[in-house]
């Protein structure tokens, strides 16, 4: 908003808008999220279908339980859209095959790993799902403890 200063005097002079030309409104009621917030970078949505596996921080699970219903804990016999997995160890990572089994072709699963000292890291996760055949399309924080890195099927495998 310009204060009848010389630099907006100025502005006017040679053309620029000292006001603004329109103004977003948001609607009573409606919840407006940051871009980029953690539920977004999950690119989970309202009817997919989510297996959370060994997750045992809260708020990656309420992240999942908020953007769709259909969240289980277990591995379902149908394939999912989304599998959710943490890890504890390296060990940990010799399922990620098994789990990609039981995503769809077009799916995601996303590995989540804590950042203290368990001797895992990002290099490992990503070794372990390049090595199972996947590609890694992201890396993101998750929680204030947990990583994560998402994993697809490549191209010539959907």
């Amino acid at each position: 908003m310009c204060d009848n200063s010389r630099e907006c005097q100025a502005a006017r002079h040679h053309g620029f808008a000292t006001k603004p030309r329109f103004r977003i409104e948001v609607p009573e009621g409606d919840s407006v999220r940051p871009p980029g917030s953690a539920l977004d970078r999950l690119g989970i949505r309202a009817g997919m279908r989510v297996a959370l596996v060994g997750v045992g921080d809260e708020t990656v699970a309420g992240l999942a339980r908020e953007a769709t219903q259909n969240v289980t804990s277990m591995l379902p016999r149908e394939p999912v859209d989304v599998v959710i997995y943490q890890v504890d160890g390296v060990f940990a990572l010799r399922r990620i095959s098994e789990l990609m089994s039981a995503v769809r072709r077009t799916g995601v699963l996303w590995v989540l790993w804590p950042r203290d000292e368990s001797g895992i890291g990002q290099a490992h996760v990503r070794r372990a799902g390049l090595d199972a055949g996947l590609v890694d399309v992201m890396a993101a924080s998750l929680s204030d403890r947990l990583s994560g890195l998402k994993f697809v099927y490549r191209l010539k495998d959907r």
